[in-house]
């Protein structure tokens, strides 16, 4: 794989994540029925990348819910919060291949030269 591949994948999953993983104006991760498919799809693209890491993601409990399932709803918004934490973190390791700076309103870092 040539250099112009792997800047093309890091551009890729910089923004498959920055698709997948919306912010809210009140600050907060979209965490609905159309965005837990694009987290189940952001995972399953780059789970040989995270494995190439050493990082499994283990299963997660998410399921389409319908109005008035508060309770699903809200153990629905906690496992996003889990799996953000992960897909952070490549998030961060495209903007660093990119040699760009994360969008301030997904991730409070800012990426300095060693």
């Amino acid at each position: 794989m040539d250099n112009f591949d792997i800047n093309k994948m890091y551009k890729r999953l910089h923004d498959d994540y920055e698709e997948a993983f919306e912010i809210t104006k009140n600050g907060t991760v979209k965490s609905n029925n159309e965005n837990f498919e694009k987290v189940c799809k952001f995972l399953e693209n780059y789970k040989t990348l995270m494995r190439a890491d050493g990082i499994s993601v283990g299963d997660f409990n998410i399921k389409i819910v319908g109005k008035g399932e508060i309770e699903q709803v809200n153990h629905n918004k906690k496992e996003m919060a889990k799996l953000v934490g992960v897909a952070n973190q490549y998030y961060i390791k495209a903007c660093r291949a990119l040699d760009i700076q994360p969008n301030q309103e997904y991730i409070n870092v800012i990426i300095r030269e060693n």
